[in-house]
């Protein structure tokens, strides 16, 4: 969005929420011109009640810059946002609330104004607007609520209308709903602080119908105290005050009404906002139907439902109702009657009742409503009839049942419900099975003997006839010796042709040793099943204990004891010696396969099955554990087996940069060694080869009036890091060239360090001053408490014979005092910068030739000077972390963070997304003050940053900027 240009942008979002795309928009303009951006204190407002301001006049309040800072609202297809503007945009003396409506997606412009006092400035008590917020309802109204200053006013809170019929880009005047009681000031720390306004501000539309508005504002609250002081103590106060907007809006009436039997919701004179929809729903009573639906006085049918849409104008609605009706038709078979028969007429809700009547010596059989037997009823009633139904009756002749059975293992023929005429006769006949007899038989539950035959005759009644059926039996005779059992035992009775099963089960660590059968052996099975039984049997089973064996074996070099095979009772137990040879160990021992470690003794117990024992042996070895840090090697490396008694040597080597700083053997040094031999290897070793990184010195040494700067700045260098040497002439110097390791004029100069290098940068005095003079540190910061050398340089050494130095922190123009006299024409001095704490001292020098005289080309330094960064201020007592200093900075600048106890601690840079760029401390600190340093050649670009220094619960934030 361009203030000057008055232009926004439109970004959306397409696809699905698994897969979005995200589209940007472009600048589109939008109607109405430019406006200026506001920013810091400038909104007016008036003196206090009681007291005076700590401004001259009244304190301004901060207003919001032109960004759209309240949340946009989206109305039928519609966007409408709200801003602060300054106007007007050559140069701002007011500003204003400035509303937009735009369509979507595309993002045009539609509608948009300004509400403002033209002739408003800071001083006139002209209107000025701030904090702008937005609401739109459904009936295309919509309000601005937003905080009312002026030189005359205190801030208040109020807002304004535009109804949907208003003009395009006009919006009623503003109303003031509640008025500023005193002035208010709070910036917590000067005069020229943020005054801060407008933080709890909302509009918003009731959402229960859609219509009213609310406006939530701040506004200036009453003082108990005239206190203006610049902290958050002071009297002023703010306070919130709402307001419940409700928009003047033309309306139409739509007349509902419904006949007998039926409803319309909602009915009677309803009320409908122009432009609105308004919803009806036709219902029938209960057993009833719509008949029909008459809009302005015609008809749109049987509707349930009709919606008026974009009401513009009065209508009426009216529905009418009629009873439901249903059929019932009823039929009769042969030899019966149904009355009344044929299709009745019935309404809804209402009852019909029918008589079924048989024929002479016959019955009702059964009667069918809606196809569904209701039984052999005679009569029937049809109560509450919501539907159309059907009703059927049928009929048969009279008849007896006799009901004949048979129980298990038999037939009775006839079977089951036997119909019978009256007077007629029925015989049956019972049957038994094969190897079955009948055993009873029952007439209407009376027995009749075991007959197999029987015959009713003159039937004038139901009966039943009921027979029973008995198996042969024969028996075996099951019996077991002692340590087993079977099962079923003793005399077992099993039916004729029946089968019969036993189990012969021996007791734990026993087998089944025979089985007898009728007195003949089946051998020593488990189970045996008799099949087809047609006589009486025995039979008879012995048990024995159980036995195992177990395989003893040894591999070379060692023996087992027992060795071979060797047999064990069930639940018995058997132990084995393992011994290795002199020189040897039992490398493992395997159990039925499986390892069970290099044992010397194995014992089985409480043995159940057969098993194996088989030992294997090995001779005795050593391993030599060797390894390497990075910056070279060891050969070879890792884990090394070696024999008892063999030999193992190693050899160190370092790579390019590197050199071997120490060998260690079992932990304890041998020395820088480049070989090492391990001899009669009896125990395990380790070997470990140190390697640390080449450090060198870098040199530079000022000829003449200039600075030098190193990146990276440190007081040693590993070897293969880039350095740049960077040459900057003091005023009335020029840059001449290198020269040490290096002769060139390339500036600035890269290299890399791979040894200790020296170099000298010249400087050639253009004006032709009498003396230069630099700090160590280039003219960089120096801090309180702290030493530096100060050095000068005499360009005429035949006219320089001395020099004075004096010190003023007045300014340039003194007075000075000094702080050295008759100091060798060139040379250097140690000086101890002394308090205060911050500003700048500017250092002069002084020029004598050998008659006394003083130059008249005096030499000038200023060196700023900060707080003690490097001096104990006494005990730390929490934790803290210091302003960057000096901020902003253009070079090298360092930060203090303070612990008063032992602490881990983590110091990072981060830049204005909050990713941490640069870390400058991490780990364990101990207990006082720590400083890090912060250089542009760290990576830090131009910017604005934050150092954010973090210990166990507590985090702090500083602010710095870097510039070029």
């Amino acid at each position: 969005m361009s203030s000057a240009g008055g232009t926004y942008a439109l970004d959306f979002i397409t696809g699905t929420a698994a897969a979005p795309v995200y589209h940007q928009g472009g600048a589109i303009a939008r109607t109405g011109g430019g406006w200026a951006q506001p920013s810091g204190n400038a909104l007016p407002q008036s003196n206090p009640v009681a007291g005076t301001a700590a401004c001259a006049p009244a304190c301004k309040l901060e207003v919001q810059d032109s960004y759209v800072r309240s949340a946009p609202v989206f109305r039928g297809g519609f966007l409408y946002y709200a801003q602060t503007v300054g106007l007007p945009a050559g140069g701002l003396t007011h500003t204003a609330a400035q509303w937009t409506k735009i369509t979507t997606p595309s993002g045009a412009f539609v509608d948009g104004g300004r509400l403002e006092d033209p002739t408003a400035t800071a001083t006139n008590g002209g209107k000025w607007y701030s904090t702008v917020h937005i609401a739109a309802n459904a009936g295309g109204d919509f309000m601005l609520a937003f905080s009312q200053f002026s030189s005359a006013q205190h801030p208040s809170a109020g807002y304004a209308v535009h109804l949907g019929a208003d003009a395009a880009g006009s919006i009623r005047d503003a109303q003031i709903y509640k008025a500023g009681d005193d002035y208010y000031h709070k910036t917590f720390s000067t005069a020229t602080g943020r005054n801060r306004w407008g933080d709890f501000s909302s509009a918003q539309v009731d959402p229960s119908d859609d219509t009213n508005m609310w406006a939530l504002q701040e506004y200036a609250k009453a003082r108990a105290t005239t206190d203006d002081g610049n902290t958050g103590s002071n009297a002023s106060k703010w306070g919130t005050w709402w307001a419940r907007v409700a928009p003047s809006v033309t309306t139409f009436t739509i007349n509902a009404s419904a006949g007998a039997n039926g409803s319309i919701t909602p009915s009677g004179a309803v009320v409908v906002n122009s432009g609105a929809n308004q919803n009806f729903a036709i219902t029938p009573a209960a057993n009833y139907h719509i008949v029909d639906v008459q809009v302005d006085g015609g008809s749109v049918g049987a509707v349930p439902a009709y919606t008026f849409t974009n009401v513009l104008a009065n209508h009426t609605i009216s529905a009418t109702f009629a009873i439901d009706q249903y059929s019932l038709t009823a039929s009769a078979g042969a030899n019966g009657s149904i009355a009344p028969a044929g299709n009745t007429v019935v309404n809804a809700g209402s009852a019909q009742a029918y008589t079924i009547t048989p024929a002479a010596n016959y019955h009702v059989l059964d009667v069918l409503v809606d196809g569904v037997s209701v039984g052999a009823v005679t009569t029937y009633n049809f109560t509450n009839v919501l539907a159309s139904h059907t009703i059927a009756a049928s009929f048969a002749i009279n008849t007896f049942t006799i009901t004949a059975s048979a129980g298990a293992n038999g037939s009775i023929t006839p079977s089951g419900a036997v119909g019978v005429n009256a007077a007629a006769s029925q015989g049956f006949t019972i049957t038994p099975n094969a190897n079955y007899h009948v055993l009873d038989v029952l007439v209407d539950g009376v027995s009749v003997g075991a007959v197999t035959t029987y015959n009713f005759t003159n039937v004038l009644a139901s009966h039943t006839i009921a027979a029973s059926f008995a198996i042969n039996t024969f028996t075996i005779t099951a019996s077991a010796g002692a340590n087993g059992s079977i099962t079923p035992s003793g005399a077992v009775g099993v039916n004729a042709t029946a089968a019969q099963g036993f189990t012969i089960t021996p007791n734990a660590n026993y087998h089944v040793l025979d089985v007898l059968v009728d007195g003949v052996s089946v051998g020593a099975v488990t189970t045996y099943n008799f099949t087809n039984v047609l006589a009486n049997h025995t039979i008879a089973a012995s048990f024995s204990i159980d036995t195992y064996t177990i395989a003893a074996s040894a591999g070379a070099s060692g023996s087992i004891t027992p060795n071979g095979s060797t047999p064990v009772n069930a639940g018995g137990s058997q132990g084995y010696t393992i011994t290795p040879n002199a020189n040897y160990h039992v490398l493992d021992v395997l159990v039925d396969g499986v390892s069970v470690g290099a044992v010397t003794t194995y014992n089985f117990t409480n043995v159940l099955a057969s098993h194996t024992i088989a030992a294997s042996f090995a001779i005795d070895t050593y391993s030599i554990s060797a390894s390497a840090n990075s910056g070279g090697s060891i050969a070879p490396l890792g884990v090394v087996n070696v024999n008892a008694g063999g030999s193992q040597s190693f050899a160190m080597t370092a790579s390019a940069g590197y050199h071997l700083q120490d060998v260690l053997v079992d932990g304890s040094s041998v020395g820088a060694v480049a070989n090492y031999a391990f001899t009669n290897v009896l125990a395990n070793h380790t070997i470990a080869a140190r390697f640390v990184i080449d450090s060198h010195t870098l040199t530079v040494t000022v000829m003449g009036g200039g600075s030098v700067q190193k990146s990276p700045d440190q007081a040693a260098y590993d070897y293969g890091t880039p350095v740049t040497l960077t040459a900057t002439p003091a005023a009335g110097y020029a840059f001449t060239g290198w020269s040490g390791d290096t002769t060139t004029s390339s500036n600035p100069l890269s290299i890399v360090i791979t040894g200790d290098r020296s170099f000298t940068a010249t400087f050639a005095d253009t004006a032709a001053p009498l003396v230069r003079v630099t700090a160590a540190n280039g003219g960089e910061v120096l801090n309180v408490g702290t030493h530096t050398n100060l050095t000068w340089i005499a360009t005429d050494n035949a006219a320089v014979t001395a020099v004075d130095l004096f010190l003023s922190r007045a300014g340039a123009a003194g007075p000075f005092d000094s702080i050295a006299t008759n100091q060798a024409n060139t040379g250097t001095f140690d000086w101890l910068v002394s308090g205060p704490a911050t500003g700048t001292a500017f250092l002069k020098v002084v020029a004598h030739d050998a008659a006394g005289n003083t130059g008249s080309d005096l030499s000038d330094a200023a060196f700023q000077i900060v707080s003690n960064l490097g001096v104990d201020d006494g005990p730390v007592l929490a934790f803290g972390l210091s302003s960057v200093i000096p901020n902003p900075s253009r070079g090298i600048a360092h930060v203090t963070f303070a612990l008063p106890r032992d602490a881990r601690v983590h110091v990072g840079v981060l830049d204005v997304q909050g990713r941490e760029v640069l870390t400058l401390a991490d780990g364990e600190y101990g207990a006082g003050r720590h400083q890090a340093q912060l250089s542009s050649g760290r990576g830090l670009s131009p910017g604005l940053y934050f150092v954010r220094m973090s210990v166990p619960g507590q985090t702090f934030v500083k602010r710095f900027a870097v510039m070029n």
